[in-house]
C-alpha cells in the first residue's frame, strides 16, 4: 500500500514540476511576445514549488534518496547500526512534528492575509510545509516498520 501511496505522490510532484514549467511558459510568451505579462504567474510557480518540494521531501524518505553519514556507523555491529538508524529516525520525527506544529500554526495565521497578485490566502501556500511534514512522517514509520521487521528477520536467522 505504501507504493501506491509514494507513487500518487510521485505523479504530484512531477505534475506540479510541469505546471511551474507550463505557467513559466506561457508567462514568458505573454510578456515578450504578446507584451501583456499574466501578474499571477510568478506567484503561482512559488506557491507550487513549495508544496512539490515539501512533498518531495517524503518521497526522499521513501526512496532512501537522503544523504547519511555512516562512516562511522559502518564499523559498530549490527545491533548498535540499528540503534543509530533509530536515533536518526527519532531525530527526524522530532523535527517534523516541530514543522507540522510551527507550520500549522502559520498557515492559520495567515489564512486572512490576501496574497498580492492571485487574491488566495497565504496560509494556502503555507499550508505546504505541514502536509508535506506528514507525509514526511508517515515514510518514516513505513520505513522504519520495514527495517523492524528485516532486523528482527536478520536477528532470527
Amino acid at each position: 500500500m505504501s507504493e501506491r501511496i509514494g507513487k500518487i505522490f510521485k505523479h504530484f510532484v512531477v505534475a506540479a514540476f510541469c505546471a511551474i514549467v507550463v505557467v513559466t511558459l506561457v508567462q514568458v510568451f505573454m510578456r515578450y511576445v504578446l507584451s501583456s505579462p499574466l501578474t499571477w504567474a510568478e506567484e503561482l510557480s512559488r506557491y507550487i514549488f513549495v508544496w512539490a518540494i515539501m512533498v518531495s521531501i517524503g518521497i526522499g524518505v521513501v526512496d532512501e534518496a537522503h544523504i547519511r553519514l555512516n562512516m562511522v556507523t559502518t564499523r559498530f555491529g549490527k545491533k548498535a547500526q540499528f540503534g543509530f538508524y533509530l536515533l536518526g529516525q527519532v531525530i527526524m520525527v522530532a523535527f517534523n512534528v516541530i514543522l507540522i506544529v510551527y507550520g500549522a500554526r502559520l498557515s492559520l495565521q495567515n489564512l486572512s492575509v490576501m496574497s498580492p497578485a492571485m487574491k488566495i490566502p497565504i496560509g494556502i501556500a503555507y499550508a505546504g510545509i505541514p502536509v508535506g511534514a506528514l507525509v514526511v512522517l508517515f515514510f518514516l514509520g513505513v520505513d522504519t516498520w520495514k527495517k523492524t521487521q528485516a532486523y528482527r528477520g536478520d536477528k532470527n536467522d
